[in-house]
């Protein structure tokens, strides 16, 4: 910008001055705007990277951020140090294991999108609004439970002008509809949300979490939206996927690739451990996402993967199943 304001001042004084006084005010200009130049690069620099983008993050409290990543825009909220802090800082926030998910379940993806996209526990966006933007889909339903995430969720949909192909729905989704669900809020990690279902006291201080209500849809509410041919479910509700999946009998009879997570610890505090074990079991194989290269397995290998976790693990793997 401050080069483009030079060149129109040059062309400026060339066309008005004459050489002599011409020379001298170029001179005093350069004098001046050179330094103001290189003070702007260096700034851009000093604080337009990672790191600086994180301490910055990290030094504010309840403020809403914008981020105008290279290919989608978010509003993100300074309080949440999970979801909203690594799109702040890398401008995505876990797309690659998608990306991998996308490649295995449609080959042709890049120029063949899915015809539908459905976003469990959408959050603010992370996911559907770049799977959409991106021509991954063509459409996308997303649902999201809390409602502050989910006011953040329809705000970022219209800032990308994906308002006519990304429906949102403020539910969660459960094995029984309209049920009123007592949903217990993470202060500082707005993706760790979770259906409260265990009374016992956790390691990450379940009991003194504050508790919402909200309405429940099963996953077979949606299924007529369904194209039943090319689309996939990605999930993300920490560690209600076996009670999920026991709601949804019409998508598992078809075998609807679907995106979860194996997390032990919450699967226990949910009893639903073993339910997903049964759940995954009605599909063919399954893809352990965390590997660089996933290899197709049996489902009937989901209890090996569970075991090198470990049943009463905090850590979590990412799997596909189709």
């Amino acid at each position: 910008m401050l080069n483009l304001l030079i060149n129109k001042i040059h062309t400026y004084l060339d066309a008005k001055l004459e050489n002599s006084k011409k020379i001298l005010i170029i001179r005093i200009i350069n004098i001046f705007l050179y330094p103001v130049i290189f003070l702007t690069k260096f700034l851009l620099i000093l604080f337009n990277n990672p790191i600086s983008r994180y301490v910055y993050f990290e030094s504010i409290k309840n403020k809403f951020l914008v981020k105008n990543s290279n290919n989608e825009k978010y509003i993100l909220n300074s309080d949440d140090k999970v979801v909203s802090k690594f799109l702040y800082v890398s401008g995505t926030y876990d797309f690659v294991k998608f990306e991998k998910a996308t490649n295995i379940c449609f080959p042709d993806i890049k120029s063949n999108p899915m015809d539908l996209f459905v976003n469990v526990g959408a959050n603010i966006g992370s996911i559907c609004i770049p799977a959409v933007n991106r021509k991954y889909a063509k459409k996308s339903i997303a649902i999201e439970p809390e409602p502050k995430n989910y006011r953040n969720l329809v705000a970022n949909i219209y800032l990308n002008n994906l308002q006519n192909k990304i429906h949102h729905f403020c539910n969660a989704i459960s094995d029984k509809n309209d049920e009123d669900l007592e949903l217990e809020l993470s202060k500082y990690n707005f993706a760790d949300h979770r259906i409260s279902v265990s009374k016992n006291e956790g390691i990450y201080s379940e009991l003194k979490r504050k508790k919402i209500t909200v309405k429940s849809k099963t996953l077979d509410y949606f299924f007529d939206s369904f194209s039943k041919k090319r689309d996939l479910i990605y999930m993300d509700v920490q560690g209600y996927e076996g009670i999920i999946l026991q709601g949804c009998p019409k998508i598992i009879n078809l075998k609807i690739p679907i995106i979860l997570e194996i997390w032990p610890y919450g699967l226990s505090r949910t009893n639903s451990l073993d339910i997903l074990i049964k759940m995954i079991k009605k599909y063919s194989y399954i893809y352990d996402l965390s590997e660089k290269n996933p290899e197709k397995r049996s489902s009937e290998d989901i209890e090996k993967i569970i075991n090198s976790i470990g049943k009463k693990n905090t850590r979590y793997r990412d799997i596909l199943i189709k």
